[in-house]
């Protein structure tokens, strides 16, 4: 018997070891993505150097489902998958990266399982020094408008970067409320817009628990855009939260291109999630232009 326990911030350092070098390349496989989006609620058990995981929403409690192990010694293959079905009595897993099934027989998933693409889950993949550097033609609007953003407020001081601390982490909460409210103006807030708020304040309010990188960009003396990163694997980081006033023209595109500065000498990809079907985020995302895209996978036992 696997005895589950909840997933939290009093983890972080336990599971890190786990997560340094898994190689999956969706973006819910990085640890701080997994603790801090606490709905569905996520669950965890360590058993022979791996890290066993599900999750459950109080709200869709039919759609139970297991997430792919992290282990130490190696990735599951699908008759391991579908053992650990059987006894955890969970007959499902949700974001199976599209790299995991390519690296397996997809006889033997077959065999084993109904295998269904997640296509609200598929993650947009960029080149770090693409969108730190922003050269060449595709990219001049976004030169373009952060020129337009730095002439008019880039004078005298008033435009500061830096990170996010302990110490200016009420301000960047005090900026996300007023971020949230300027939203609803345009979309009603639904599920997974609340779900995203308390997942950013639970990253903020615990940002030394984490081994992040961030940044906040700050007019006149006031939090006007922040980023936060996380590590994924050994190649890249996620880019987990952007948060900019959009009335600032440039602004997004300056945040965006001070954040892959940030990490472009570590890693070679940056990962910016999926669209989640969101047309606006669908048109920012592909205006990127992503070297590659992610595809999720549900995994549903047979018979």
């Amino acid at each position: 018997m696997i005895n589950f326990e909840p997933l939290g911030l009093c983890h972080y350092k336990r599971l890190k070891p786990y997560f340094a070098n898994q190689h999956y390349q969706l973006s819910g496989y990085s640890l701080t993505s997994l603790i801090v989006w606490q709905q569905p609620k996520p669950y965890f058990a360590i058993r022979e150097n791996t890290v066993i995981m599900y999750a459950e929403s109080e709200r869709h409690p039919e759609d139970k489902y297991l997430v792919l192990p992290v282990s130490v010694d190696g990735e599951f293959s699908p008759p391991m998958l579908y053992d650990l079905t059987q006894e955890t009595g969970i007959p499902r897993y949700w974001f199976v990266p599209e790299d995991y099934l390519k690296r397996q027989s997809m006889a033997e998933i077959d065999s084993l399982f109904h295998c269904e693409e997640q296509p609200l889950f598929e993650d947009y993949v960029y080149l770090a020094s693409d969108l730190a550097e922003l050269k060449g033609n595709k990219y001049s609007k976004k030169r373009n408008l952060i020129n337009q953003f730095l002439r008019n407020h880039g004078d005298s001081g008033r435009v500061s970067v830096g990170t996010i601390t302990p110490q200016n982490a009420e301000e960047c909460l005090a900026f996300l409320e007023k971020w949230c409210d300027e939203y609803a103006l345009e979309t009603p807030p639904d599920e997974d817009f609340m779900c995203e708020k308390e997942a950013v304040t639970n990253t903020i309010k615990n940002i030394d628990t984490f081994d992040v990188k961030s940044h906040v960009i700050g007019i006149d003396g006031a939090v006007s855009a922040f980023g936060v990163c996380s590590h994924l694997n050994a190649e890249t980081v996620v880019l987990n939260f952007e948060k900019a006033y959009s009335g600032v023209k440039g602004l997004y595109q300056y945040l965006d291109q001070e954040c892959a500065k940030l990490i472009y000498k570590r890693y070679k990809y940056i990962n910016k999630e999926s669209d989640m079907g969101i047309p606006g985020l669908t048109h920012a995302k592909k205006s990127y232009y992503p070297v590659k895209r992610i595809k999720s996978y549900r995994l549903t036992i047979k018979g």
